[in-house]
């Protein structure tokens, strides 16, 4: 029953982290993102930043619309410090390409990678996130 228990708040903890790191960044609030990504995937953020203008942020903080997150599947990795987390977010503000104006995606799949890193649940990006999400046609 213990061991059950952990295994709940451990895969509680790490989806929190999940949601949250994606409603900041796919909210540009990439500030706070940075405090929910490892130390090594910090150059993605600031890779990021560095594409966003001030026309897309103004952009992201005139729409009513608000930016959340849900679990859609979480995957446990062998041992208990790393997981794949599949969210969906609503609401997403994407800048899919340098030089093209920011716009909103009513729903956005990714997947990402959280990790335990002393004692707190971290992302940890290989990348820029991509939308997952199967085209219909």
């Amino acid at each position: 029953m213990v061991s059950c228990s952990l295994i709940e708040v451990h895969q509680k903890e790490s989806e929190v982290a999940a949601k949250s790191w994606a409603e900041a960044f796919f909210s540009f609030d990439l500030a706070r993102a940075n405090q929910l990504t490892v130390e090594e995937s910090r150059p993605w953020l600031h890779f990021m930043a560095s594409n966003i203008t001030d026309e897309d942020l103004d952009f992201a903080n005139s729409e009513d619309a608000s930016t959340s997150a849900h679990i859609d599947d979480v995957t446990e990795l062998p041992g208990d410090t790393m997981c794949l987390i599949k969210l969906v977010v609503d609401n997403a503000f994407v800048a899919d390409s340098i030089g093209s104006r920011a716009h909103l995606v009513d729903e956005y799949h990714t997947t990402v990678t959280v990790v335990k890193r002393h004692g707190h649940w971290m992302v940890r990006m290989a990348g820029l996130p991509r939308n997952e999400m199967q085209n219909r046609d």
